[in-house]
């Protein structure tokens, strides 16, 4: 057994990436979590070890051709989640690649609260020594807002899928900082214009993920000045809030991410059926989940400007003008 890769989170959180596959094509590469290698690992730690296939499996689980089986059992014992890689053909050459990262995010979810920290599913910036965290679902714009925040207001990055608050401070989590750095650089927007822009995007992301540059700055951890939540509707609009109101739509944003691998594109894994594998084994994490995040958010958000934001249909420049300029 071969550890290949070591990460920890601003000292809350570490763990290790290990390959028991016997494949090393393109090993040691990770540009999602490559902002946070360190050879130190903390306290709180865990592992995720993927193996080639298993004969007993706890669960066999498929998206389109990639098939996988986890035992759960394993993590709750001794901070280990082994992932077996079931018969994919020549993608088994791959499998590394392909299963180690999509349940990190779950389980840096679960580890974060025993320090009184979080992950927020979000965008978030920082202009003129004020952040901004914009939480919410999907297709919302929080990415096309942090671009257009980078390019015009020469905001400094905190996150774009994520950041994390602790202490009533907000960290920058760069998931894939060569992606978002390209992006800004490259993109109209957050979506790719052709298939060849998403190719260009894939070559840039190959060809530095063995160096830190990049073309963006990124801020330090910092105090929470303003969290606004971005619910899809017809116009915009925009009001102030209390955390009574916006703690439930926090809440079920966070829960709803234990199933998403934010590395969903490399992975081809768009759920990892996680709430459903905890469910099964009727374990009450879940509930401990939703009470313990709750608590968390309200110990981290008690002097925060807190909005709710409707977005509109369709994104363009003012409303990300709108927005800022409302705050």
């Amino acid at each position: 057994m071969k550890i290949k890769e070591l990460y920890n989170i601003y000292d809350l959180v570490s763990f290790e990436l290990i390959n028991n596959t016997g494949n090393l094509f393109l090993e040691n590469f990770n540009p999602e979590y490559k902002f946070f290698q360190s050879p130190i690992r903390t306290d709180n730690h865990f592992k995720i070890i993927v193996h080639n296939k298993k004969d007993n499996f706890f669960k066999k689980l498929r998206i389109n051709n990639r098939c996988w089986s986890i035992d759960i059992d394993s993590y709750f014992e001794n901070g280990i989640l082994n992932i077996f890689s079931e018969n994919i053909g020549i993608k088994n050459y791959f499998s590394y690649i392909i299963f180690k990262n999509i349940y990190v995010r779950s389980l840096i979810s679960l580890q974060l609260l025993i320090k009184n920290a979080t992950l927020v599913h979000s965008c978030a910036f920082k202009i003129n020594n004020r952040t901004y965290i914009l939480a919410g679902r999907p297709g919302v714009f929080k990415t096309s807002i942090l671009m257009d925040a980078i390019r015009r207001y020469s905001a400094e990055f905190i996150g774009e899928e994520n950041c994390l608050i602790h202490d009533t401070k907000v960290y920058p989590f760069p998931l894939n900082i060569d992606s978002i750095s390209y992006k800004i650089r490259f993109f109209s927007n957050e979506n790719a214009s052709s298939k060849m822009q998403k190719v260009k995007l894939g070559i840039s992301i190959l060809k530095n993920f063995r160096n830190s540059k990049h073309y963006i700055k990124i801020s330090d951890p910092c105090k929470i000045n303003n969290l606004i939540f971005l619910i899809k509707g017809s116009e915009f609009s925009i009001r102030k809030t209390d955390i009574n109101e916006i703690l439930p739509y926090l809440i079920d944003n966070e829960f709803q991410e234990l199933n998403i691998p934010p590395t969903h594109s490399l992975s081809g894994i768009n759920n990892n059926y996680f709430k459903e594998i905890i469910e099964e084994k009727e374990l009450n994490i879940l509930y401990n989940f939703k009470e313990n995040l709750a608590n968390v958010l309200k110990k981290n958000l008690l002097d925060v400007n807190l909005y709710i934001v409707i977005s509109p249909q369709t994104y363009n420049k003012e409303y990300t003008n709108n927005l800022i300029n409302n705050l």
